[in-house]
């Protein structure tokens, strides 16, 4: 059974939708396996930013200056705003790629089809020119 092009992108599409679908199920699940008094205690109703704040101890300026404080930086910001390729893009891109080079060589196969045609044709106007006796069967080899 051959797939057309759109019927595998959205066979990748809807793949990508299960797989999905299934994380947030299989993350459901572990949660609710955590008893409900730790779920509780670890649940982040609100986080305090303060990115210009100036620590008053050195060595807590120190670590914060090497370590940065996790929550918001400058590398995390430039990765936000400038996203790497994901390998979806980079699987259609890939995919396109090999359309064009299926399509190219469909297009060959026609010419070489109407070139071996030709031949064949060719062919059986020598036979017929000639009186060669010839069965139908050693034609229909293809």
């Amino acid at each position: 059974v051959g797939l057309a092009v759109d019927d595998i992108k959205e066979v990748q599409e809807q793949a990508v939708l299960k797989r999905y679908a299934m994380q947030v199920e299989l993350a459901l699940d572990v949660e609710q396996l955590i008893p409900q008094f730790i779920r509780r205690r670890f649940i982040v109703r609100k986080e305090t930013i303060m990115p210009n704040y100036v620590y008053g101890n050195p060595v807590t300026r120190l670590y914060y200056y090497f370590a940065g404080s996790g929550a918001i930086s400058a590398p995390s910001i430039a990765k936000a705003l400038n996203p790497d390729k994901e390998t979806v893009d980079e699987i259609l891109q890939q995919q396109e790629q090999m359309s064009t080079t299926i399509s190219n060589i469909r297009n060959r196969m026609k010419g070489m089809q109407y070139q071996n045609d030709k031949i064949e044709s060719m062919l059986a106007a020598i036979i017929a020119h000639n009186n060669v006796p010839y069965e139908e069967e050693d034609t229909q080899w293809m």
